[in-house]
């Protein structure tokens, strides 16, 4: 009956433990530029392992994924608006 009560406690006062030193962690602040800039131009570098994603080829693509990779990288033939509503929901080409 002691068991029953002992790991609870246990891992209550490490929830506990969790809670106050995550009320102390801080946001680490950069002392450098108050802005960026946007670079022009450059090479993009993905880090992704080869089982990431399964294809680049729009027609093959079934993942989320991939179709993230593609919608930042491709201009798609067809596509649909950045709008709310009724309008963002017809395609365009």
């Amino acid at each position: 009956m002691r068991k029953k009560f002992v790991l609870p406690a246990v891992l209550a006062a490490i929830g506990a433990l969790l809670l106050v030193t995550s009320a102390f962690a801080g946001v680490s602040r950069s002392t450098g530029t108050t802005g960026s800039v946007a670079k022009k131009g450059g090479t993009l570098k993905v880090n992704m392992a080869n089982t990431d994603f399964a294809f680049t080829d729009e027609g093959l693509a079934y993942d989320t994924l991939s179709w993230a990779m593609l919608y930042t990288t491709n201009i798609m033939l067809v596509n649909y608006p950045e709008k709310n509503g009724q309008e963002g929901g017809q395609l365009y080409p």
